[in-house]
């Protein structure tokens, strides 16, 4: 435990308050107020006492003898005032708080040292009226004003600039030491979350995740109102913090808001980090309209979400558009709330149901950057929340930001995986289907390693999102030649056991290529197992492409083959499973004549006339531009002369800048072509959904708009249980 001492300067406490470990730095060389190590007791979440610092300040005229105060000085005929060098115990949020109505004119600044160099001066918004609880409230009742917190590094000395003159009664320098705990680096180290288009509840972080000390926030219940709309914040500070920092991030904003401002809890609803992590703010029930102490003025009839970092200079990351993207659609399913049209407050203005602090009151919160992007979020959240889930889904693996991210396309969850020097597209292949045997798809991602491959399992989390946070190694591949660039791997029940086994076809020396088994026994996918020698008879690995369907309806995963010719065109093999083998390969369409290419068509697999049979669709480039998509249906036995189900020759469509896979997006029992297309105004991408009538793909529609930030080169698709590869 941490040695403390009151603060003779602490704001009155609501009766069975109990204020975290007020640590009164002044004077600050009092013997007894040493710092001792927090004891670590493992990586569960555990409550963690802040240590809090306060500075009064004091004029030199002012000054009384014997003060250990912090004393303003001239610095000039400006009328600014400046302390000498504070130094302190170590923190990590520094502000400046008063008791009494300070200038209309008044100014803060601030500056910090850390590891001996001092930061440059920051100003500290002192409009910070306007993020309190609703005047007249009992939570308004003795808190103190205050400027917005600034997070730093840990630091050991502080410097405080006011002007002009005239300070406020009470003012003083508060700073938080959050304190340390061994799971800050593992708590939400790998998930994010989703926000579905019905009533999905994306993954958010908890208190106790955060390490919130229960005990320093007034005790009881909060009260409750309604939510009619939502406010955008940012949290000013730093932007270059890492993961495991966010959780002492958010418990230094947690003691300054109790402590320094005499609030009853944290005044934000939930918080987003930079990496788009969603973490509970106040307590109350994430599920209901808790009133919080961030918009004066319409705390009772909105919730805020703030993001940790300052957005005047700095664009946002896609990940924290996305998140509150996610966060909106959910809480206003669950409130019925519109988030496209405007909001009549009771008593305050008519608002957008989406805004922006600085909407509200006379600040520049949240940032003139994030600020800009609200349109953005609010037809995003509106897209989110009119889409329809279902019974596949599309996983998404791309790079961005330096970091790779699986997206589901049904509900938009979006999941961190890790580092793009780690996670690199060129290094990664994402496979799709049920694992583990529960009905959801999941995910497999394939990584090279410099001697061969792993294979790791992501789990699907029913909220809406692949758990990378749960991905487990379920199969490493180091020895007996086995090479990333050698091969592709399919995912599908081959053996007709309820779980999808890994099929891996490998070019060989010789010429030709192998069809490996990894058979999935629930928990791992074993050893491989040739089940097909395709050495012979002109097989060439390069020449081919590969899927998986259950071509006539037995209930095992059948190989289909597409192949180039030396004549031209292209075949389409079946090689038909009998549970532990692959039958020899049967031809099943002949597309040599016709003008059929195989350098300019792909093919994928599906349902798409909602037989029970798996047919394949062609997507094939035109000469005269853009793409046609032909049905081969099959008929049990072989594929049905090619259908022309749609003509994308005209409207902007290329086949060069997109791709195509099958998945039962409306829950029809059909399966509809899904397009991800190139966006060549950012270089970003669009999901259009094809939707199959039995007979036909209905015009395409715009399922998902351009993603935030997102590539489409490099970025991979798969389906929950059919894939195609390149």
């Amino acid at each position: 435990m941490r040695r403390t001492a009151t603060s003779p300067s602490q704001p009155s406490q609501r009766r069975g308050r109990r204020v975290g470990r007020l640590l009164a730095t002044l004077p600050l060389g009092v013997a007894g107020l040493v710092a001792l190590p927090t004891v670590q007791v493992g990586a569960e979440p555990r409550p963690v006492e802040p240590v809090i610092q306060t500075i009064p300040l004091e004029t030199a005229g002012n000054r009384e003898r014997g003060s250990s105060g912090g004393t303003l000085r001239s610095t000039g005929p400006s009328g600014r005032l400046e302390t000498d060098t504070l130094e302190t115990k170590p923190f990590q949020l520094a502000a400046v708080t008063w008791a009494g109505t300070p200038n209309a004119d008044m100014a803060v600044w601030a500056r910090t040292r850390a590891d001996g160099r001092w930061s440059s001066w920051t100003e500290l918004s002192v409009d910070d009226a306007d993020h309190a609880p609703d005047a007249g409230s009992a939570e308004a009742e003795g808190s103190r004003g205050g400027t917005e917190p600034l997070i730093v590094p840990e630091s050991d000395a502080v410097q405080v600039r006011v002007a002009p003159g005239g300070l406020p009664t009470g003012i003083r320098i508060d700073l938080v030491d959050p304190g340390d705990s061994s799971a800050d680096g593992t708590v939400g180290a790998a998930s994010l979350s989703s926000a579905a288009a019905v009533t999905a509840k994306p993954q958010i972080f908890t208190r106790a995740q955060w390490g919130a000390d229960e005990t320093i926030r007034e005790p009881g219940d909060p009260d409750y109102g309604q939510v009619l709309g939502g406010f955008v914040h940012h949290t000013a500070g730093i932007n270059s913090y890492s993961q495991s920092d966010v959780p002492g991030i958010i418990r230094s904003i947690y003691a300054y808001h109790v402590n320094g401002r005499g609030w009853r809890d944290i005044g934000y609803n939930f918080l987003v980090d930079r990496f788009g992590r969603i973490w509970e703010g106040r307590y109350g029930g994430v599920d209901r309209a808790v009133v919080g102490a961030h918009t004066l003025g319409y705390n009772s009839y909105a919730f805020a979400i703030s993001v940790l970092g300052t957005y005047t200079a700095k664009q946002p990351e896609p990940a924290v558009l996305n998140a509150y993207e996610r966060l909106f659609a959910w809480k206003f399913s669950l409130h019925g709330v519109k988030p496209t049209e405007s909001v009549a407050y009771p008593d305050q203005e008519t608002l957008p149901a989406i805004s922006g602090h600085r909407d509200a009151g006379s600040t520049e919160c949240p940032g003139q950057l994030l600020y800009d992007k609200l349109p953005t979020i609010r037809a995003r959240t509106a897209a989110t929340m009119g889409r329809q889930v279902g019974a596949g889904d599309l996983a998404i693996f791309d790079n961005t930001g330096g970091s790779a991210w699986m997206t589901s396309v049904a509900t938009g969850g979006v999941s961190w995986v890790g580092p793009d020097s780690t996670w690199a597209t060129s290094a990664t292949r994402l496979l799709g289907g049920d694992v583990e045997g529960d009905g959801t798809g999941d995910a497999v991602l394939v990584r090279r390693t410099s001697v061969g491959l792993t294979l790791d399992v992501v789990p699907w989390q029913t909220d809406g999102y692949y758990d990378t946070s749960a991905r487990s190694r379920w199969s490493t591949l180091s020895s007996g030649g086995w090479s990333f660039t050698a091969s592709r791997q399919l995912m599908g029940d081959v053996t007709g056991d309820g779980l999808d086994d890994v099929v891996s076809l490998h070019r060989q020396s010789t010429g030709g290529l192998l069809v490996f088994v990894h058979r999935n026994t629930g928990a791992s996918f074993a050893a491989p197992v040739v089940w097909q020698d395709l050495r012979t008879g002109g097989w060439s690995f390069d020449n081919s492409r590969q899927t998986l369907a259950d071509l006539d309806g037995d209930g095992l995963s059948d190989l289909v083959s597409s192949h180039a010719q030396s004549t031209g065109g292209v075949v389409l093999w079946a090689h038909l499973s009998t549970g532990s083998s692959l039958r020899k390969p049967a031809l099943w369409a002949d597309q040599r004549t016709g003008g059929w290419s195989y350098s300019s068509s792909r093919q994928a697999a599906g349902d798409v006339n909602g037989d029970g049979l798996l047919d394949i669709v062609s997507s094939h480039r035109q000469r005269d531009g853009g793409m046609v998509l032909w049905a081969h249906l099959s008929t049990g036995s072989s594929f049905g002369s090619p259908a022309l189900w749609q003509d994308l020759r005209t409207g902007g469509w290329s086949y060069a800048n997109s791709k195509q896979l099958l998945v039962d997006i409306d829950d029809d029992g059909r399966d509809d072509v899904v397009t991800a297309h190139r966006d060549t105004s950012t270089g970003g991408y669009r999901i259009w959904l094809h939707d199959s009538t039995g007979a036909s793909f209905r015009s395409p529609s715009l399922y998902w708009a351009v993603i935030f930030g997102r590539p489409y080169d490099g970025m991979q698709m798969a389906v929950s249980s059919r894939t195609m590869t390149k």
